[in-house]
């Protein structure tokens, strides 16, 4: 079973929301936030209403992000967010940008983040990565993976020198040979980075 957003965030930050906020006032706070990192108002009023996004998830996605600050182009998460049609969808951004968040704070700091195809967003380290996280038990060469990784390696800028696909499981070996075949390096073992108590047998 997937972790929940309250074991991968700061538990005391999120039990002080939770304890003290309802609903509207996560929403609420949520709003203010967005709109300060520049998020249109449109689209914010858009995802606070989006179906598939409780207001827990909506607050778990936007601390997430407010903890990129100073990244840049924050926005462009919540544009692909946006693309949800079930809670299962939901959890996949919301996992997204928590693992984008560890990535900030504890390996790497991220300076921007990129649209990556239609459905995917990387961030751009400081020490010159494209990261993107994906919650997938085993990866496998296919289709839309061959896709996927064209867009990635075609994402060009001059302060990108490598590209990192994160897994919470593992890469067949065909999918690691042909992703590095290009320049994409596949780190396995995502949820054992994020959340160490949770991968540990039990």
């Amino acid at each position: 079973m997937a972790p929940l957003p309250e074991d991968l965030l700061p538990a005391e930050r999120l039990a002080e929301l939770y304890a003290h906020d309802s609903p509207e006032d996560l929403r609420r706070r949520n709003r203010i936030e967005l709109a300060v990192m520049g998020v249109p108002a449109e689209t914010i009023d858009a995802f606070l209403a989006h179906p598939a996004y409780s207001p827990r998830a909506q607050t778990g996605m936007v601390e997430s992000l407010l903890a990129l600050e100073p990244a840049r182009d924050r926005g462009a998460y919540i544009d692909v967010a946006m693309q949800a049609t079930t809670s299962r969808d939901a959890w996949f951004y919301l996992f997204g940008a928590l693992v984008l968040r560890h990535h900030h704070l504890e390996v790497a700091p991220v300076t921007r983040l990129v649209r990556v195809g239609e459905r995917s967003v990387a961030a751009v380290t400081r020490d010159g990565k494209l990261v993107v996280a994906g919650q997938i038990d085993y990866l496998l060469w296919t289709r839309p993976v061959d896709r996927f990784a064209a867009a990635l390696a075609a994402a060009q800028a001059p302060d990108v020198r490598s590209r990192e696909i994160w897994l919470t499981g593992a890469a067949s070996p065909l999918a690691r040979r042909e992703l590095a075949s290009r320049g994409v390096t596949v780190v396995e073992g995502l949820l054992a980075r994020l959340a160490p108590r949770l991968a540990s047998p039990r």
